[in-house]
């Protein structure tokens, strides 16, 4: 699993690193994310995507039951989606499920301000 727990200025948060992954590969990784925060009940989640691809299957995970139960845990979210045209289209793609999940999960271009966002 390409996920981890970080401190970051006091605050305890779970780093999902799915760069660069797609397809079956992205959506078992956020699986055994949603899985271990449903267990220990992290209530801040930083996910990296960049570099990845959301399909229409990824898409279809993401409006779920284990993602719906995941995200009851969490006080704040934060994507890092990168930069440029890409993020354009995550931007989308986030503001698409949040409408659908009722989440409201926000989006960087880096890290940095993504972490910041969280602890605020």
């Amino acid at each position: 699993m390409s996920a981890k727990l970080i401190e970051y200025k006091g605050k305890k948060i779970i780093f999902a690193d799915h760069r660069g992954l797609a397809g079956q590969e992205l959506i078992n990784s956020m699986s055994e994310l949603n899985k271990v925060v449903i267990q220990n009940k992290y209530e801040y989640l930083l996910a990296d995507f960049r570099d990845t691809t959301l399909s229409t299957e990824v898409m279809d995970y993401l409006r779920g039951q284990d993602t719906k139960e995941a995200i009851k845990c969490y006080k704040k979210q934060a994507i890092i989606a990168g930069t440029g045209k890409v993020m354009g289209i995550k931007k989308f793609a986030v503001n698409l499920y949040n409408t659908m999940t009722r989440s409201s999960i926000k989006y960087f271009g880096s890290e940095e301000e993504a972490k910041e966002y969280l602890i605020s």
